[in-house]
């Protein structure tokens, strides 16, 4: 030990010498000066010495040391304060008293009596009150056991991140054990109070000191839907390593029976996947065994080479309608199961992919399967300015088709393109020749009369130019770069009979402002559009002096020179105009946000399709979007669509935050999609409670469409856990902009 003492300390045992014996007081001063001597020789860290400051010290200091008045120890990174102190020299233990108040390792400790084995770490301390730095949880009991450097143990103690004496939630438990090294809490015998209310018992429950990930029985989950009725959820997490986990989800439904779910996560440097799982043993509904699983997997094989799958699979037809917390998950019609192999180089790539679906079928809407892919072998092969200025590609594919229902067969496609691009400070000209080959051999419930090799060959020349004009102006008070840039595209394909071909992959593709300016306008490697069409476009930008686009507006128009005769379907042959596109999107102000797109069909004096909408987004927990959607009915379309879309996140009150989404359809009057909640931010908890209503399809012939509604209910305790269920993926899936109100931008509205 090192004694270190202060100029009072020495004059208080100058004036007390005269009152000890002559030998006392040699031994004392000789023992601290050989103490102190030993010390500053030895090669011991500072970390392994105890520094005593205090300003009275009776005792023997080889054997017992008192000291009175304002004590302080310190050993290493931990720091004892109090009135009076004994310290045992031989045992390196030290008994304190009065005020006593220990720092070690940030956290703070204060209490009535300490004990302290210096060298271990290991005491304990009564009536203690306690702050933890990792967390800033605090809390009291009526004992403190250290057992070590960083873990202690409770007895009959409270836990909180709450300020203040009365906490707005605290747990309340027999033993609460404090592993600060583990990050973990466990709690025995334990109690969550909530406004002074039980909400919650256990005798075990397990949470981590800090952010970090713990195994434990997880708080309780609570919900409710239509379908299934109210929802208990009981998950235990298994943190088996830093880049492997599991939860598993013991389920009751009180229209079904129980459920048992898993979880399993896994991340390596190169590998990671997710696989799910849930069974319901006896469906009371259907009487039946119902499951859905989900397995996604990707993985780095060698630089370069990668392979990934993923799996999914349900019992039946309705078990996305049946057991769905969302639209979404109620909407799934086809479940993909897919692998892929693929090597990339600054070459090319090839790889090789297969593809499978199950599909979802229900009572009103029938879902036509896609094609099994068994395999699809693919290669392609790209360079730059690699032939005295010429840009090229080739692209190869063979893929064998397979269905039940359909013609089955095997294609072998070959696409082929050179370009020569032509640039200027204000100008680019791009000529281009494309080649489409693809040679099949067909078989299945091939119609009579069809050939069985049929083959398509296709050439296209395309040419695509524009300008670039720019002169200063100001929008909004401030000085900008306003462009003009004109375009023209054209494309020549000779026309090709291809009705003998089916269709495996291919279909009419999306007319916007980008498809417009490309050379087919089918989707896949079955149909090659005959074209003798010109493009014309124009586009102007807004641009501010920091390079930052604030608006774009753009028009795009195409005309046709001769009738297109290739078709898909039944669809209707092409006008010689298509429809007029209107487009724009920017951000006009630092809070608002706009975006339009309108086709207008000059021949038909209607409009094709509309959309147009805005974001206000004028601070944190503020976003109000609305959107309008028009869509009528075409060969891509079967039905009208004409829907609003309002969506909001605002702030109503002091720490109360509301939310609201309505996706509301005119033709059908009634919301298909909504929902409507509230949040409420203290400072140590957070309350969410949101309701949603969506349409799902009917399980009865007969009926359109039916509906269910969702009770998300969720207590967010800062520093222990999460109470019912969570509907956070739920509010950013369906309110642009929606920030969580615990985010470090919150502040008090009001």
């Amino acid at each position: 030990m090192r004694l270190l003492m202060r100029r009072r300390f020495s004059m208080q045992l100058a004036r007390l010498s005269p009152l000890l014996p002559s030998s006392m007081l040699s031994q004392i001063s000789l023992a601290a000066l050989a103490i102190f001597s030993v010390s500053a020789s030895a090669e011991d860290q500072a970390v392994n010495e105890t520094h005593i400051r205090a300003e009275q010290m009776t005792g023997r200091p080889s054997r017992i040391l008192n000291f009175d008045g304002q004590v302080e120890i310190t050993r290493g990174p931990s720091t004892i304060d109090a009135d009076t102190a004994e310290y045992h020299v031989v045992e390196d233990l030290v008994m304190a008293n009065g005020k006593v108040r220990m720092l070690r390792n940030k956290n703070c400790y204060s209490g009535d009596t300490l004990q302290m084995q210096m060298d271990t770490g290991e005491g304990y301390l009564s009536n203690p009150v306690y702050q933890l730095e990792m967390n800033n949880a605090h809390g009291f009991a009526k004992r403190m056991n250290f057992v070590d450097e960083e873990q202690s143990i409770l007895e009959q103690g409270i836990y909180t991140t709450c300020a203040g004496i009365k906490p707005d939630w605290y747990l309340k438990s027999s033993r609460l054990n404090l592993d600060m090294g583990r990050d973990e809490g466990v709690v025995l015998g334990g109690v969550v109070y909530f406004k002074e209310v039980p909400i919650l018992a256990s005798p075990w429950l397990s949470f981590p000191i800090s952010a970090g990930r713990r195994s434990g029985v997880l708080p309780p989950i609570y919900s409710s839907t239509t379908a299934g009725g109210i929802e208990f959820t009981l998950p235990y997490y298994l943190d088996i390593a830093p880049n492997r986990d599991a939860t598993l989800f013991p389920k009751y439904i009180s229209k079904r029976g129980p459920q048992f779910g898993a979880e399993f996560r896994y991340l390596e440097p190169t590998y990671n996947g997710t696989f799910y799982s849930e069974v319901t043993p006896k469906d009371q509904l259907t009487d039946t065994t119902r499951y859905s699983l989900s397995y996604r997997h990707n993985q780095t094989l060698l630089p370069g080479l990668s392979m990934s799958w993923n799996y999914n699979r349900a019992s039946d037809d309705q078990y996305a309608v049946d057991y769905a917390h969302s639209i979404t998950e109620s909407s799934q019609h086809l479940l993909p199961q897919t692998f892929s192999l693929n090597y990339a180089k600054a070459w090319g790539t090839v790889g090789l992919a297969i593809s499978n679906y199950q599909v979802l079928q229900d009572a009103v809407n029938s879902v036509v399967k896609p094609y099994e892919t068994m395999p699809k072998l693919f290669a392609q092969f790209a360079g730059t300015d690699d032939l005295g200025g010429f840009d090229w590609s080739l692209g190869t594919e063979y893929a064998n088709f397979r269905s039940t229902s359909a013609v089955n067969g095997q294609r072998f496609a070959l696409n082929t393109q050179l370009s020569y691009p032509i640039t200027g400070s204000y100008y680019f000209v791009t000529p281009k020749v494309l080649y489409h080959l693809s040679a099949y051999q067909l078989g299945g419930n091939l119609p009579a009369g069809s050939p069985s090799n049929p083959r398509l060959s296709a050439p296209t020349f395309s040419l695509d130019s524009g300008l670039f004009f720019d002169r200063d102006t100001n929008m909004f008070g401030r000085s900008m770069t306003q462009t003009l840039e004109p375009r023209l595209f054209y494309v020549n394909t000779p026309y090709r009979n291809q009705s003998d071909i089916p269709l495996f992959d291919t279909g009419v593709s999306d007319l916007n402002f980008y498809q417009i300016f490309t050379e087919n306008r089918f989707s896949g490697q079955d149909r090659v559009a005959d074209a003798n069409q010109l493009t014309g476009g124009l586009i102007s930008r807004f641009i501010e002096k920091d390079g930052q686009e604030r608006l774009r507006l753009g028009v795009a128009q195409r005309l046709s020179f001769s009738q297109p005769l290739v078709a898909i379907g039944t669809n209707a042959p092409l006008l010689s105009k298509s429809d007029l596109i209107f487009t724009a999107n920017g951000k006009l102000t630092d809070t608002v946000n706009v975006n339009a797109v309108w086709q207008y069909s000059q021949s038909k004096h209607d409009t094709g399709r509309l959309s147009y909408g805005f974001r206000w987004q004028p601070g944190p927990m503020k976003a109000l979007n609305v959107e309008y959607r028009y869509q009528p009915q075409d060969e891509i379309n079967p039905d009208v669509m004409r829907q609003i879309d309002v969506s909001i996140q605002w702030p109503i009150a002091r720490r109360w935050y509301g939310v609201a989404r309505t996706n509301y359809s005119v033709v059908d009057q009634r919301i298909l999609d909504g929902l409507v909640g509230v949040e409420y931010k203290q400072d140590c908890w957070i309350f969410r409670a949101v309701a949603q209503r969506y349409m799902i399809p009917s399980r009865v012939a007969g009926v359109t469409s039916g509906s269910t509604t969702s009770l998300f209910l969720q207590l967010e305790l800062n520093g222990l856990s999460q109470i019912g269920t969570n509907p956070l993926d739920l509010l950013k899936r369906s309110i642009p902009g929606y920030q969580p109100v615990n985010q470090p931008t919150t502040r008090n509205y009001y």
